[in-house]
């Protein structure tokens, strides 16, 4: 009994997982999105009702200076399209390239964020590398990372099979 296929590269069932899998990113984006929008929101809400409690006289709470609201980077909302990609697959090179596009881009990012300060002038970073990227990002940075990085390796290894298969064609038909 032969195995059910997606296409004549992968199967129908690593086919889904790759779409689930792509979908997780997709949801995950917005999701974060989501999230900092209802929070810029509340710090919104927050400042307004500290003005009318100085305004009425009352005594305005503490407030501590320090970074403040930052929203990824838009560079993320890239992980739609992979996800459209991935699902109309049939050779999985288009979705390959704009994942490896996705991860080209993010990496500049972190990039830019270790190397250059907000105001666009470069400042000399010195110490480990790996402890200023982890100074200089957050959790959903590092959960973006892995999941590119998973994504892309497993494309990479489904072109890999499609080359190796391509080749062994090639070499019973000479």
């Amino acid at each position: 009994m032969t195995e059910m296929r997606a296409n004549k590269f992968i199967s129908k069932r690593e086919h889904a997982l790759l779409m689930i899998f792509s979908l997780l990113i997709s949801c995950f984006v917005f999701a974060v999105f989501a999230e900092e929008i209802v929070r810029n929101y509340n710090i919104g809400v927050a400042e307004v009702q500290r003005e009318f409690m100085s305004q009425a006289g009352g005594l305005e709470r503490i407030r501590f200076s320090g970074g403040g609201p930052q929203l990824p980077a838009g560079l993320h909302f890239l992980a739609f399209p992979v996800t459209f990609f991935v699902v109309i697959a049939k050779r999985f090179f288009l979705s390959t390239l704009l994942t490896l596009f996705y991860a080209a881009c993010f990496a500049w990012s972190i990039f830019t964020r270790l190397y250059w300060d907000g105001y666009g002038q470069p400042f000399p970073f010195s110490g480990d590398l790996l402890d200023g990227i982890y100074r200089r990002t957050d959790l959903f940075d590092q959960i973006a990372a892995c999941f590119i990085s998973v994504l892309l390796v497993w494309q990479t290894t489904i072109l890999i099979r499609i080359y190796t298969n391509f080749r062994q064609t090639k070499n019973q038909l000479s």
